[in-house]
């Protein structure tokens, strides 16, 4: 029997493989300090902050991971979108801007992934589009791996033969600040909403896309330089060229 998804987080306990749910504490940790890292110390003090950080951190320490709460995982999860969305409502999540869809990438697993021109998005993400490695990939805070074009021009520039899709990302955006984007982030990409969930670990299977070793794409060692990955808050249809607008 499939369980219904929740209407406010879409989380759906069924989405999610018994590793998933023993390793939860972990993610959701990794996902509140990343979102809660580029905020200014005074956003962090504002009473509504406080209060759901605080919400959320004794919600995550409570997961019994053996087996895990399912409950309290929906709680943790449901908890990070609304600590997003106050984020953006009281000024401290990323600035509004607009960008555009470089290119659109899938494959039959692995890497790299090939253009195509358009593509169906649903709550997993691109339709079509398949991963190798199911144990890394794959959870529904990996729907869509997401990166940007200058960042990827930037290391071509500095002499790494890498380039839009090959590292694996679905969608590969043009004109975002990247360096800006965190958890918590949303972006309205054609007619699908995504949530920024986090930064993608380097894979070894990358590295012959880079002079020495993947680990140039780490966000523990080069924040601004690392693909994202993200939930769909809005399935729907994304084309070429379709404008990305960040916090819609």
């Amino acid at each position: 029997m499939v369980s219904d998804a929740c209407d406010g987080c879409r989380f759906c306990p069924d989405d999610y493989t018994e590793r998933d749910l023993r390793t939860s504490p972990r993610w959701l940790t990794t996902m509140l300090e990343d979102m809660l890292a580029p905020v200014d110390p005074t956003a962090l003090a504002h009473p509504a902050v406080d209060e759901q950080v605080s919400g959320l951190q004794t919600t995550i320490d409570g997961i019994d991971a053996d087996p895990a709460e399912t409950a309290r995982v929906h709680f943790g999860v449901h908890g990070l979108r609304d600590l997003s969305r106050t984020l953006h409502h009281i000024g401290a999540g990323a600035e509004t801007q607009q960008g555009t869809v470089a290119q659109l990438s899938t494959s039959d697993g692995g890497v790299p992934k090939s253009a195509v021109a358009s593509v169906e998005v649903g709550p997993r993400g691109f339709v079509g589009d398949r991963q190798g490695d199911r144990k890394h990939h794959g959870r529904p805070f990996q729907a869509v791996c997401l990166w940007s074009s200058e960042v990827i021009d930037a290391l071509a520039a500095e002499g790494h033969p890498i380039g839009p899709g090959l590292a694996g990302e679905n969608l590969t955006v043009s004109g975002i600040d990247w360096a800006t984007l965190r958890p918590g982030v949303r972006l309205l990409v054609g007619d699908v909403t995504l949530e920024v969930s986090g930064w993608a670990e380097p894979c070894r299977k990358n590295d012959r896309w880079f002079i020495d070793r993947s680990d140039r794409m780490d966000h523990r060692l080069h924040p601004g330089w690392s693909r994202a990955y993200a939930w769909v808050i809005e399935p729907g249809t994304i084309a070429a060229g379709d404008d990305v607008i960040v916090e819609p």
